[in-house]
């Protein structure tokens, strides 16, 4: 890991899903394995890759993943494993995962863009991602987490 928002990994291919959205395939190193993870894109992420053409297969670059997870169970766990995973329960051809770590950061509402009422959490499911739970759920660095929802990758910068 770059640090703990970002996360080295290598493109393997993206394509438009629709009108102004993607979806970008990321070799993740996990451990001892390699992890090929399904990401949505879209905005500054899709650009770089279409129209600036500042990617492309094969390149090393910086992600910041986010579990877009708004209206989703955020639970505790009693399992210390870390790991993400697709969620079974989503159709294929989804960027729907389970994630299951320990939260490394909690950032109490400071973007003027998020909703007041919630929190940003980083969360260690083997990479980091960015979450989001509401300001009610008492939740501190060190907890064990889970939750499902759809994973976000933008891409911060190549790595040289």
């Amino acid at each position: 890991m770059e640090n703990d928002l970002t996360t080295r990994c290598e493109i393997i291919e993206w394509k438009f899903s629709g009108a102004e959205i993607g979806e970008l395939f990321l070799k993740v190193k996990v451990g001892s394995q390699d992890l090929t993870m399904d990401c949505f894109i879209s905005g500054d992420t899709l650009y770089a890759l279409a129209i600036d053409r500042l990617y492309e297969a094969g390149d090393s670059v910086k992600v910041q993943f986010a579990l877009l997870a708004y209206h989703r169970t955020l639970t505790k766990s009693e399992d210390t494993a870390k790991n993400i995973a697709l969620d079974s329960k989503s159709k294929e051809g989804s960027n729907e995962y389970l994630i299951r770590g320990q939260v490394v950061r909690v950032y109490p509402h400071e973007s003027k863009f998020m909703a007041q009422d919630y929190q940003r959490l980083v969360i260690d499911c083997g990479v980091n991602i960015c979450t989001t739970a509401p300001l009610s759920y008492a939740v501190k660095a060190g907890d064990y987490m889970q939750m499902e929802g759809r994973l976000d990758a933008h891409i911060v910068g190549k790595v040289k």
